[in-house]
């Protein structure tokens, strides 16, 4: 994929072909799939041609007969909708659904440019989805002490986790404006990260102290 003359890309009948190669090499998909799939597969080229230069994955598999799960009229409707940002959640393995940003750059144009045009946006479709909202109140997240809540929060939802990932991972796994508080008001990660680890050993000397109490407590009402 990688070392292809200038402008390869950009001719249809050559990103026919190499969509051809992928789908005999692949025959467990019975059209191009999305985007993710194609980048973990290897065929990163391939999927920003598709998005970049011939339309995006709808267009594209139109035009090679592929089967495609909606026309341009699904959109429109809310339930078709929800049901595509649910799919979405589900394909990227995130805890909730990316801003519209994120979804284009992970090839879900027609996912973002729907919630935007047709159901008052990102906002109004996590609250439909039950998801919390990820945009706080003007100045929280220069708060130390609520960004270290919110990443206690993040090591709850994916304990996989024993520290704290990159900013980039953080924002594939749809936290973003985590990863963006850290980086703009809080010094970074790695100065977080030593914040965060001062604060995890506060707790620990405060507990520490109060199983202390608890045992005198408990020796004075024995004697």
């Amino acid at each position: 994929m990688k070392n292809k003359p200038r402008g390869y890309w950009q001719d249809i009948n050559n990103v026919f072909s190499e969509t051809q190669k992928f789908l005999e090499k692949h025959p467990e998909y019975e059209t191009i799939p999305g985007h993710d799939a194609l980048i973990k597969l290897g065929y990163s080229n391939l999927s920003h041609a598709i998005n970049r230069y011939h339309g995006g994955f709808y267009k594209f598999r139109v035009r090679i007969g592929g089967k495609a799960r909606y026309n341009y009229g699904s959109w429109k409707n809310l339930e078709f909708t929800l049901n595509e940002a649910k799919r979405c959640i589900q394909e990227l393995e995130v805890s909730t659904l990316p801003n519209s940003l994120e979804l284009l750059k992970l090839g879900y144009s027609h996912l973002a440019h729907s919630i935007q045009r047709y159901h008052g946006g990102i906002r109004n479709i996590r609250e439909k989805l039950g998801e919390s909202q990820k945009i706080r109140k003007h100045g929280l997240w220069k708060d130390i002490e609520y960004t270290i809540q919110e990443t206690i929060s993040f090591f709850s939802k994916h304990p996989e986790f024993t520290t704290l990932p990159s900013a980039d991972k953080l924002k594939s796994l749809g936290h973003g404006y985590l990863a963006s508080a850290i980086c703009r008001n809080h010094g970074g990660m790695d100065k977080f990260r030593n914040i965060l680890s001062q604060h995890q050993g506060v707790l620990t000397q405060k507990e520490r102290l109060e199983n202390l109490l608890q045992n005198y407590v408990g020796k004075e009402n024995e004697e």
